[in-house]
């Protein structure tokens, strides 16, 4: 019996973007900002090379406050890319 490691879903999310990246204007991509580099799908990195992201690192309140900043900067000195932090969780 063969073991299947790659989720149905996931295999369906990766045909539709590669289907679809023509039309895609840019990847916006939620990360989790207590553990933006392990939240962080490379197979989405690999699928969008190219196109403008935008990395929102969300739970911004829940992270190092130190180190939020850093990991800002390490996005947004990454040619087509922007970062910014966020706290879904504030209301208006």
């Amino acid at each position: 019996m063969a073991i299947q490691w790659f989720p149905g879903h996931m295999h369906l999310t990766k045909k539709a973007i590669s289907e679809r990246i023509k039309e895609i204007d840019v990847v916006i991509e939620l990360l989790d900002a207590r553990l933006p580099g392990s939240s962080a799908n490379p197979m989405l990195a690999e699928l969008t090379e190219g196109k403008p992201a935008l990395k929102v690192l969300n739970k911004q309140d829940l992270a190092d406050p130190t180190r939020t900043p850093l990991w800002l900067d390490f996005y947004n000195s990454q040619p087509g890319t922007r970062a910014i932090g966020l706290d879904a969780s504030m209301s208006t």
